[in-house]
């Protein structure tokens, strides 16, 4: 297929890598959906949900992004949030993964800007770190239960 020997064995293990991602976001857009259903047959119209990451971003942390020059057009994860709840979209309830960014400019200043989207329907990026947080959400519900 390559006429470079070094490319083609890169190539060779480059597609072990990819079929393991491949299995990995089958797995967890499987569990997002059992847990869904599972979810909407017990806990339909209960809301709730979890703070699961915060990321810490303090005036030190600013004050160097303002040295660099890029204050300008700011946007920083501030905190990430998986939630059973009612999907905006559709009006019905799934695992929602929601974040709160600190968005910024010269003229407006600083203020946080949430984003919301069920999360089988996120970047795979997302879906599988979240996915290794969806017990977190389960434990919480065990407690309020």
């Amino acid at each position: 297929m390559f006429h470079s020997q070094t490319l083609a064995k890169a190539i060779s293990e480059l597609e072990t890598t990819a079929d393991n991602i491949k299995n990995r976001a089958d797995q967890s857009s499987e569990d997002i959906k059992k847990l869904e259903k599972y979810l909407s047959q017990k806990f339909i119209g209960i809301e709730i949900g979890i703070n699961v990451q915060d990321h810490k971003i303090d005036e030190d942390h600013m004050k160097v992004f303002e040295l660099a020059g890029m204050s300008s057009v700011l946007q920083f994860l501030m905190r990430e949030f998986l939630f059973w709840k009612k999907d905006e979209t559709t009006k019905k309830f799934r695992l929602i993964y929601e974040t709160h960014s600190l968005k910024g400019d010269k003229i407006n200043g600083y203020k946080i800007w949430p984003e919301k989207k069920p999360l089988i329907e996120c970047s795979l990026f997302d879906r599988l770190r979240m996915h290794e947080k969806l017990y977190l959400l389960v434990e919480h519900i065990k407690k309020l239960v």
